[in-house]
């Protein structure tokens, strides 16, 4: 964190991904294995090279990852938003470390890939959030960013809801 001339707090420097950040990444990932899912090397390294946006935060500290419509991308989420959406963007994975929770990092990237996606000409944001069982902080968080479910599926036997956010 830095503090601005006003006083007020900003997060660590966005910025977008080194080859010297995916190993530490891929590990922060797999410390939230059950709510985004395992990743090996060789599979973390399709997800992010065929992404439309990754970004992270100061030593790695967190982790943005989402693809648009014209990614290709075997995901069932994905695919879903890809029926009812044509521009659109799609946050596949969002993870914080547990020491910089509460920095504004989720904000943050989600402020950074909204602008990003406008700049691109989407219209749309859109991601899955486990509702059974619920995944009652991350609702909280995108509710609150304007995000509204659209949508029910099943993914890795989860009920999941589907939330867009029109940009």
């Amino acid at each position: 964190m830095s503090t601005t001339a006003s006083g007020t707090s900003t997060p660590a420097a966005i910025r977008p991904l080194a080859p010297a950040d995916h190993e530490p990444l891929r590990a922060l990932n797999n410390e939230f294995a059950a709510e985004l899912n395992w990743q090996e090397p060789d599979s973390f390294e399709s997800l992010l090279s065929n992404a439309f946006f990754t970004r992270t935060i100061g030593d790695q500290e967190a982790l943005l990852v989402a693809f648009d419509q014209d990614d290709t991308y075997d995901n069932v989420n994905f695919i879903w938003h890809g029926k009812r959406r044509d521009k659109f963007v799609y946050i596949d994975r969002i993870v914080i470390s547990p020491s910089a929770r509460g920095k504004g990092y989720a904000r943050a990237l989600y402020d950074h890939l909204n602008a990003e996606a406008k700049a691109q000409g989407h219209q749309w944001v859109t991601c899955e959030i486990y509702v059974d069982p619920p995944n009652l902080g991350s609702i909280a968080f995108h509710e609150k960013l304007g995000f509204k479910e659209v949508g029910r599926g099943q993914a890795n036997g989860k009920t999941v809801g589907y939330f867009e956010k029109q940009l």
